[in-house]
């Protein structure tokens, strides 16, 4: 009898042994959330980039405000943004991808969502930036300046409207510099005349200008135009210098500059 007593006063004592087993060998607990949608996503340089739906679905019944950010990526050559950064699950957002001008080749950034209870999901995506023709290139330029106000300086001369656009003639985009200033000094540059555009070419993957040698009128006047700049995405700026000479073979003239901003 006091086997059987000894025994029945011990089973509480092994049932708990039993129960603390099996939860430390258990799998952990999962979140309380789920974030799907995220991809790798390809892009040319262009105003459409990428556009992505996300879905955030709560993992239980219990729903609570879930916030998205994108970190870890390059703001110089890309634009990345969410439609809404904060919801309660279950909600949907988009998410959108941009290159700014990209140099092409494989960049990477992170989805983060952080729950109210801090439960963070960190989800990496790759984002690949494919080269772009010059035609496309013009054509993404000549969008991200319209409704900006580009200016021509000789030093720190000037600040006088420069006029910039392009030609698409049967598919073949060029840019132009219509009415383009050209001269010695500030005092005595001219516009060239409406039917004597300056013709320039862009470079997406390099972020390069160039305005290769060529003539134009300016009145009764001729004169040899060229020069080149650059493309800055992380000021969302560019920079085009030139000269302008009567003699082809002797650009010594001062050098003119085009200053602009873009918006991508």
């Amino acid at each position: 009898m006091n086997r059987y007593i000894i025994l029945l006063l011990l089973l509480p004592a092994l049932a708990a042994c039993t129960k603390k087993e099996d939860h430390t060998t258990g799998s952990l607990p999962a979140h309380s959330y789920q974030v799907s949608g995220v991809k790798d996503v390809a892009l040319k340089h262009n105003m459409a980039g990428d556009t992505t739906e996300l879905t955030i679905s709560p993992g239980s019944l219990v729903q609570e405000q879930v916030i998205l950010s994108v970190l870890n990526y390059d703001t110089a050559s890309l634009k990345i943004w969410l439609e809404s950064q904060a919801g309660v699950s279950p909600y949907s957002t988009y998410l959108y991808t941009r290159a700014k001008m990209a140099v092409p080749g494989t960049y990477s950034a992170t989805v983060r969502a952080i729950s109210e209870n801090r439960d963070t999901i960190l989800q990496p995506y790759k984002i690949v930036v494919d080269s772009t023709n010059e035609g496309d290139c013009i054509e993404y330029f000549i969008k991200a300046i319209t409704g900006t106000h580009p200016t021509t300086w000789i030093g720190s001369l000037g600040g006088d409207p420069a006029y910039i656009s392009m030609e698409n003639n049967n598919g073949v985009k060029k840019g132009i510099l219509p009415r383009l200033y050209v001269g010695r000094s500030y005092k005595t540059i001219i516009r060239t005349n409406n039917d004597s555009p300056v013709y320039f070419d862009i470079d997406c993957n390099s972020g390069e200008i160039k305005i290769p040698l060529q003539k134009v009128y300016a009145g009764i006047q001729e004169y040899w135009v060229r020069g080149d700049g650059y493309l800055m995405p992380r000021t969302y700026s560019y920079e085009i210098n030139y000269l302008s000479t009567p003699d082809s073979s002797n650009l010594n003239y001062a050098t003119l500059t085009i200053k602009g901003t873009m918006n991508f």
